[in-house]
């Protein structure tokens, strides 16, 4: 093993490395990335080139199951409960008009895990599915049966990972999201914050292709 003086300057030189280096990395990590949700470990990855912390980068390297950190949460009668290993993968805030519906709120708060980072106790949860009118994929919002509340949702079109619900945790003062998307629904009282991404829409495309952050809602 490297010295730590050695191993830390490897790291920062990789910090500052163009994004086209990153990418490269990304491409020879092992098979089991080269899934639906790679573009999303790709973006987190670029933004490293914005980070000059070398613990959050560490912490960052560690996003696939590497870091044992766990997290434990639970539906509001405690019926279902539930334990997520390891950083997410992205730490969204949803503002599409059908995240506000479900939630009944102004945005969803979502930490996207591979699924085998998510495990559920208790009453089975029950899975509502739903047929997105705007791109025709299928998402299935996990509930508790008996209390309603929503724990999150697994998608169609990502379908190893799994979205939990920020709220949910015991405690989620640990949880900095990463990304804003669909700013374009977002509420007219809403001030976006400066030091975060944000995407008038999806942050990727169809074809899985990151996109550029927009400019922020006024």
């Amino acid at each position: 093993m490297l010295p730590v003086e050695s191993r830390r300057s490897r790291a920062l030189q990789f910090c500052h490395a163009p994004t086209s280096i990153m990418k490269c990395r990304i491409a020879r990590e092992p098979p089991f990335l080269a899934r639906p949700e790679q573009p999303f470990i790709v973006l987190s990855r670029a933004r490293l080139y914005h980070h000059r912390n070398l613990r959050h980068y560490c912490r960052m390297t560690n996003e696939v199951g590497k870091n044992e950190e766990a997290h434990e949460g639970r539906c509001l009668c405690g019926a279902i409960q539930f334990r997520t290993v390891g950083v997410p993968v992205k730490i969204t805030v949803c503002h599409c008009p059908m995240c506000q519906r479900a939630s009944g709120s102004a945005f969803t708060v979502e930490l996207l895990f591979l699924r085998t980072a998510v495990s559920f106790e208790g009453t089975p949860p029950s899975t509502y599915t739903y047929r997105s009118p705007d791109h025709g994929r299928l998402l299935h919002y996990t509930f508790c049966s008996t209390c309603g509340t929503r724990l999150g949702v697994t998608l169609e079109r990502f379908p190893t990972l799994q979205i939990i619900y920020a709220g949910t945790y015991n405690n989620s003062s640990w949880v900095k999201p990463d990304s804003h998307i669909f700013t374009r629904s977002a509420a007219a009282w809403l001030h976006l914050p400066d030091d975060v991404d944000c995407f008038s829409a999806h942050m990727i495309d169809d074809q899985g292709n990151p996109q550029q952050p927009a400019l922020r809602k006024v």
